[in-house]
């Protein structure tokens, strides 16, 4: 049986996941990331989002004492997908045309405890920026690295995921008594079969081989294992809307929502095998303004989002706090999709609701 890991690290390490487990119908995703969606695939194809980055703290933690200082001027988070002109080729399958998705999140900041009792602020560790030391493996800041190979929207194929790579390397809160930080180091690949109907995780832990006395980095931060092990998911049914969690924003785009209805789809991620999300459109679509550049040209205004809330399901309730992504409407202005339904800005819990990270466009470059 697979063994899970820490709470801390499904709420941190885990940046973009997803888990739970119910039965969903097939949802039909449009490519609503090309001008014209009816054009379904575009040979190609290349975008890039960035994002800037901030930190919404909450009052209430579940961690006592524990609180998180973003250094945003070193935190970043970008997306790049493409339609490559190469075949890829898994588990015996050659795949012609296909998207390939690559995004990588970093966060710097410092983490701090304050005593209930004395009312003293202490720094627990500081990672990333001008804290990351070339002889210390301990404070790079946290990298969230994912890239996903899945179809494309013709005929029956509806971005089924092929392959995908993810490394991470994260720090969590290492408990709800706050005082103490664990450091997460692993990377799995997941492999799909060619009818989607099969996954196979395999893991690597790069803190799986030390001793007791090689995890313990200070009095506050300790190395964690994440104690996971390969394991095959099957039953992920091909009647319903299967997808990788690292391409879960991307498939957003292209579904159609409504404050009175929503959708769930089933999503294979590393850290909980087969689950389910639920998104849900939390109003109409309403104007938004952004600041940014769309290839090169500056941009200033209003955008016509729409608002959905992403949350986890298990058996049939939301569980956890869910993710919001703020979709541009595919009708933008007098151009129409004009915006390619990107996703103008992404807001995450942060682990132990010590608050949010909100990843905001900036600039953004899409071709074809």
């Amino acid at each position: 049986m697979k063994k899970k890991m820490t709470l801390a690290a499904l709420c941190a390490a885990g940046l973009f996941l997803f888990a739970g487990c119910t039965a969903q119908a097939e949802t039909e995703i449009a490519a609503n990331w090309l001008r014209t969606p009816s054009d379904v695939f575009t040979p190609g194809f290349y975008e890039k989002l960035t994002y800037a980055v901030e930190m919404e703290k909450t009052e209430d933690t579940s961690v006592s004492g524990m609180s998180f200082e973003l250094d945003a001027e070193n935190s970043s988070y970008y997306v790049e997908t493409e339609a490559p002109s190469s075949p890829f080729s898994h588990g015996g399958t050659t795949y012609n045309e296909y998207y390939k998705l690559h995004s990588v999140a970093e966060i710097a900041g410092t983490y701090t405890y304050t005593d209930p009792e004395t009312g003293e602020t202490s720094e627990i560790c500081s990672f990333g920026g001008e804290n990351d030391t070339p002889a210390s493996d301990a404070d790079d800041a946290i990298r969230i690295e994912r890239t996903v190979y899945f179809r494309t929207t013709r005929g029956d194929d509806n971005l089924e995921p092929i392959y995908s790579e993810n490394d991470i390397y994260s720090f969590a809160p290492a408990g709800a008594t706050g005082g103490g930080v664990a450091l997460y180091s692993y990377s799995y690949t997941i492999g799909y079969n060619a009818g989607c109907t099969e996954a196979s995780i395999d893991y690597t832990d790069n803190f799986a081989d030390l001793s007791a006395e090689e995890l313990q980095v200070s009095e506050g931060l300790q190395k964690g294992k994440v104690l996971l092990s390969d394991v095959t998911v099957d039953d992920l049914q091909r009647s319903y809307t299967v997808l990788d969690n690292a391409q879960l924003y991307f498939a957003g785009r292209g579904i159609a929502l409504s404050a009175d209805a929503g959708t769930s789809l089933a999503v294979v991620s590393g850290e909980n095998g087969l689950g389910s999300v639920s998104l849900t459109a939390s109003g109409d679509p309403a104007a938004t303004p952004f600041a940014f550049t769309m290839d090169g040209e500056p941009f200033d205004g209003d955008v016509t989002c729409t608002t959905v809330s992403i949350s986890v399901t298990s058996s049939g309730t939301n569980s956890g706090l869910p993710h919001s992504v703020k979709y541009a409407s595919t009708a933008q202005g007098e151009d129409g999709n004009s915006c390619y339904a990107m996703p103008m800005e992404i807001a995450e819990p942060f682990g132990y609701g010590i608050g949010s990270l909100v990843y905001t466009l900036r600039e953004a470059v899409h071709t074809k």
